[in-house]
């Protein structure tokens, strides 16, 4: 028993040794403390960042966090930096070199404007009566109401989206509201149908004439504005827009319905149709003739002799007057029409014919025209004898005169008809006979085209023969 004691007292002492001996050499440690376990920051405001500090630990601190997209954070000695980037929570732990830690709570907020794809929104009644408004950007929690439910409704759907629900033709406002308390307005009209007016494609004005225009469709109550009444006003006038107009051009004019709908329309004024001439002289076949028109609606109707075609350019701007081959003419019309001002105008060509020194064999005389199929030059005793008719040479004109076909004036000449006998007829008394031209065919001399011109009695213009032998 004494023995025992005896070794319980040494080990005692022993222990008690080493309690002592080493105290100097065990460290001692502080708990990791922080001012703050949760901060908040407004991400879209002025200043969006929060500060913690440390308020007791061990040094070497190392700072991680659980959603690096949610905030970021940087240590400058024992303050902790923290930048709030997107709206959310998430947590952040800051640990010392002796694995004492210490967590704390980030809570972001951005505060979205609250916006919708639409500011205005139009419906009719006479079509679908719903309709969906997206919102772009908010902050959760909307809520939907109509200043005037008997106008339209309006709900958040389940997919977010705002229906609205029109009723009666009138104005109402939807309000939304987010979980912030920010309020954005809808406008809302409610049309019983489309403005629509008649179809003027094919219409024109003239200079202090009136044009009715029709309205077929729209929600009553109708204003209307020209924008350049120095072009032509407007007004309404039992439920119909009366244009007048005042000068020449091109005026758009804008009408207006009860519930803010607008149709606008251009409106060109003429003063009526304009021809640059009502005579043509001469219409050489195979030379185009345009004649300018001034003024018009565009829409013509155009109608000419049988001796030539009469045509409208492509910009409506001209006519375009052809002769037809071997169809010489006097005195042949060509009436155009403007279908819309409902005015014809007249215009008369004197002469269709070639030009003169053209080659083609034909004659003019008695005021008439003919194309020969056969004829004979004969010289004589000093004496040139031409014949001009059908191809046996009948039912034509023979004329003579002193002297050879060489070009220059003749003297002692006569013309006479050819009847069907081949014989000579009446006699037409002429003057001032020449020979304009003398062109013969290569390798065929003396046959060839001659150009002979006089003047008929009691006429105030020159015939000719243009004989080809």
């Amino acid at each position: 028993m004494k023995k025992n004691i005896i070794y319980l007292a040494g080990a005692l002492l022993s222990s008690a040794i080493l309690t002592f001996g080493c105290s100097e050499d065990i460290p001692s440690y502080n708990e990791l403390t922080i001012d703050k376990t949760e901060v908040f920051i407004q991400a879209d405001g002025e200043n969006p960042f929060a500060e913690i500090n440390i308020t007791s630990g061990n040094g070497n601190y190392k700072l991680t966090i659980a959603d690096e997209n949610i905030a970021s954070a940087t240590l400058d000695g024992n303050r902790i930096i923290i930048n709030g980037l997107k709206d959310g929570t998430t947590t952040a732990t800051i640990t010392d070199w002796s694995k004492h830690s210490a967590a704390f709570t980030i809570k972001v907020k951005e505060d979205f404007e609250l916006k919708l794809d639409k500011e205005e929104l139009v419906m009719f009644l006479d079509e679908n009566k719903t309709a969906l408004v997206n919102i772009i950007s908010g902050n959760g929690g909307y809520q939907v109401e109509s200043s005037n439910n008997e106008v339209a409704t309006a709900e958040i759907n389940e997919d977010g989206k705002i229906l609205v629900t029109a009723l009666s033709s009138d104005f109402c406002n939807i309000i939304v509201t987010d979980a912030d308390g920010n309020k954005t307005t809808l406008k809302v009209r409610v049309c019983v149908e489309h403005l629509v007016t008649e179809d003027i494609t094919k219409k024109v004005c003239e200079i202090g004439k009136e044009l009715i225009i029709n309205i077929t469709s729209g929600n009553g109550e109708y204003s209307v504005v020209s924008e350049n009444p120095e072009i032509a006003t407007a007004e309404m006038i039992e439920g119909a827009i009366k244009v007048t107009g005042v000068s020449k051009g091109e005026v758009n004019i804008t009408v207006t319905d009860r519930m803010k709908l607008t149709n606008s329309m251009k409106v060109r004024v003429t003063g009526g149709l304009v021809i640059e001439m009502t005579q043509v002289d001469n219409l050489w076949i195979g030379k185009e003739l345009r004649i300018p028109i001034i003024d018009g609606s565009g829409d013509y109707t155009i109608k000419c002799g049988p001796s030539m075609t009469c045509i409208l350019s492509e910009d409506k701007q001209e006519l375009i007057v052809t002769g037809i081959e071997k169809k010489m003419a006097l005195n042949e019309d060509i009436t155009i029409t403007d279908n819309i001002l409902e005015t014809p105008i007249v215009i008369t060509v004197k002469c269709i014919d070639y030009p003169f020194e053209e080659n083609v064999a034909r004659w003019f005389v008695q005021g008439s025209f003919g194309i020969p199929g056969g004829c004979s030059i004969n010289e004589a005793d000093g004496i040139t004898t031409i014949k001009t008719g059908d191809k046996n040479i009948r039912n034509g004109f023979v004329i003579s005169f002193k002297g050879d076909r060489t070009e220059g004036n003749k003297t002692d000449a006569t013309l006479y008809t050819l009847n069907s006998s081949g014989q000579n007829g009446s006699e037409i008394k002429i003057s001032n006979v020449v020979m304009e031209k003398v062109q013969y065919d290569e390798g065929r001399e003396p046959n060839g085209f001659f150009w002979i011109k006089f003047r008929e009695d009691g006429k105030d213009y020159d015939s000719y023969i243009i004989a080809h032998t």
